[in-house]
């Protein structure tokens, strides 16, 4: 698995223009000495992008001249930074980020992808434009094992590129769809920036492995559109399979049978059991209308068993709570070893610390990237800046469905100019509180904000994706872009569905932890906002709304503070409520106080010998110390 965060293979290396510098550099200058704090920002922003500094840096560098501005003129000032760097690193969900890569780095240099290539053509090949369906099958597959869109491209593609093209089903449409389906790398699980977004998302409680189970829904959701896409495919060569259209109608037909097979998985119980009888009944069935060969998905299935394990072992083992992210990332550590050295014997022992040595390097990279972009945002928060967004956006008077088009529309911008990564660490502190203002779901949002960005792999000038491929196909960059467009396309359907369906992601999360989910969870919302998540749309004295027709919603943690001290503040201290051990305690004390006079005078009436006077009753009317409750109830 990789954080997609190494600069783009292929990419040529262009030469800057003298002329072109100095005039960025004469801007930049100018911009500094007239431009205010903004210009000093954009000015760094300038000459970092001419001195071709990654884009941590380049955040870095701002966030470090936004803390001068705000008075940090010592080295103590900055400490704030290293504490970032220290609390990530006390981040155990982090943990599972290096195991996780190396896992997927092990298997990616093994035999794992010739292995996965063979069962799903055994599996698929039978339908029309089945090879290029195998080919799909085999990047959802290798995904959920390496979590590398990158790697996913270059293993299945080598393979399947030459394969495809020999079959006749165009060069532009078998690079367009290698390149397409290798981007659910990142989509489905295990995937790093689902491990990453709920620690970059800070305002909201989210868990990895639930996380992981939202994927599910929208990475096969996307993979059987470019499926839909290879049959349409298959259905324009039928003569070259000496098919029919009517045949190749019903060979679609037959194949739309086979995922309703799993749908017992989901009862529990003799579900399973139901699921391979299903399975063996249309596996016969199939087998006897066209020429499928179950003895070819069982012969290829027993060569890739453990390949093939890898997934739905990681998937039961987070689904039934056997282990959390993090433990699964470290067995498949253990796993990937076994299989590859001693099952497979694709490597050898003493090269796992080689794969492991580049892990090191990564993960260090990686943390510099978070610490520079949690500064930055951390900045931002101190300079409202969330909260301007929130006012912003509802003097819009949007409603829910607008929103999602406008966050949708700008995530796509996003993508094509930033890494997902950076744009993660950027743009998740600044967009969540609008999205949670509007009662969105924390991992609906992060499932939007993954599927917009993986888009971004395949659109330009960072299309990562676009590069490896244009290497791997030996074609223009020209090429390929025109070869994605279509996919694109496609993938912005899914990407609508995912967006205003949050059954498919959130909802299906749910199903398949065994759990009922919460109205918020699956509603599409009716376009009102909540109240200060993250920053107030109303000031009327942070209250939440009582008109607020958000509908019967769960409160977020935030929300329900809130209320309790808005409601504290009505009452006032002085009514009839009952008081907190605080309150009590403090009037204990201010009692005493004012009552230690006459104790001393007590006392020395005591001390001469004669008898204290009986202590007077209670008032009725005041609340009771602490110490007469005890009293009351018997208690020493």
């Amino acid at each position: 698995m990789s954080a997609e965060a190494a600069p783009a293979p292929g990419a040529p290396a262009k030469k800057k223009s003298p002329l072109a510098v100095a005039i960025v550099i004469g801007l930049a200058v100018a911009l500094a000495l007239f431009g205010g704090q903004a210009g000093v920002a954009v000015a760094v922003l300038l000459v970092a992008g001419v001195l071709g500094s990654p884009l941590f840096a380049l955040i870095g560098a701002i966030a470090a001249v936004m803390m001068v501005f705000d008075g940090a003129d010592e080295a103590a000032d900055f400490y704030p930074l290293v504490e970032n760097m220290v609390r990530l690193g006390d981040n155990q969900a982090l943990l599972a980020v290096p195991l996780f890569i190396m896992s997927g780095a092990l298997m990616a240099e093994g035999e794992i992808s010739k292995k996965l290539i063979a069962f799903a053509q055994a599996v698929v090949g039978w339908v029309p434009g089945g090879l290029a369906m195998s080919a799909v099958l085999a990047c959802v597959f290798y995904a959920a094992i390496s979590g590398s869109s990158p790697a996913t491209v270059i293993a299945i593609g080598t393979m399947m590129g030459p394969t495809l093209v020999k079959a006749k089903y165009g060069e532009r449409f078998a690079h367009g769809l290698l390149t397409s389906a290798g981007s659910l790398g990142i989509l489905i699980p295990p995937s790093i920036p689902m491990i990453l977004y709920p620690i970059v998302n800070q305002k909201a409680f989210i868990q990895v492995e639930r996380l992981f189970m939202a994927g599910y829904g929208p990475g096969l959701l996307l993979a059987a559109i470019l499926m839909g896409a290879c049959f349409v495919a298959g259905v324009r060569r039928r003569e070259e399979d000496g098919l029919s259209l009517g045949q190749c109608l019903f060979r679609g037909g037959l194949f739309l049978f086979f995922p309703l097979c799993f749908f017992s998985a989901f009862e529990g119980g003799l579900g399973l059991l139901q699921v391979v009888v299903q399975l063996a009944v249309y596996f016969t069935v199939i087998g006897r209308l066209t020429d499928f060969r179950f003895a070819a998905v069982l012969r290829t299935g027993v060569d890739g068993f453990w390949a093939l394990l890898f997934p739905f072992a990681i998937y039961y083992g987070i689904q039934s709570g056997i282990f959390n992210a993090v433990e699964a990332a470290a067995l498949s550590v253990i796993y990937a070893v076994v299989v590859e050295v001693f099952i497979y014997r694709s490597l050898r022992l003493w090269d796992a610390p080689r794969i492991f040595q580049g892990t090191g390097v990564l993960l260090g990279s990686l943390l510099v990237i978070m610490v520079t972009a949690l500064a930055f945002a951390g900045i931002l928060e101190e300079r409202k800046v969330p909260e301007q967004l929130i006012e912003a956006v509802a003097s819009l008077d949007l409603s829910y469905w607008q929103f999602l088009l406008l966050l949708n529309g700008l995530l796509l911008l996003v993508g094509m100019a930033m890494d997902i990564l950076s744009a993660m660490f950027v743009f998740v502190p600044l967009l969540w509180p609008i999205a949670a203002s509007f009662g969105m779901d924390p991992m609906h949002f992060g499932i939007v904000f993954i599927v917009n960005l993986e888009i971004g792999y395949l659109t330009p000038p960072i299309g990562l994706n676009l590069f490896v491929a244009s290497t791997l196909f030996e074609r223009s960059l020209g090429h390929m872009m025109k070869a994605v467009v279509p996919f694109i396309g496609l993938m912005i359907v899914g990407l609508g569905i995912v967006t205003y369906v949050p059954a498919v992601s959130v909802g299906l999360a749910y199903r398949l932890l065994g759990e009922e989910p919460p109205p918020a969870a699956t509603a599409t919302g009716d376009g009102s906002r909540g109240d200060d998540v993250g920053g107030a749309l109303d000031d009327d004295e942070g209250a939440l709304d009582e008109d607020d027709d958000r509908g019967e919603g769960v409160l977020t943690l935030e929300e329900m503070m809130q209320l309790a001290e808005d409601e504290d503040a009505e009452e006032g201290a002085g009514e009839d409520r009952v008081l907190t051990l605080e309150e009590m305690m403090e009037l204990a004390e201010e009692q005493d106080a004012a009552g230690g006079d006459e104790g001393s005078g007590e006392e020395a009436d005591d001390a001469g010998g004669e008898e204290a006077a009986p202590e007077a009753p209670p008032d009725p009317g005041r609340p009771l110390t602490l110490e007469e409750m005890m009293e009351q109830a018997g208690v020493e």
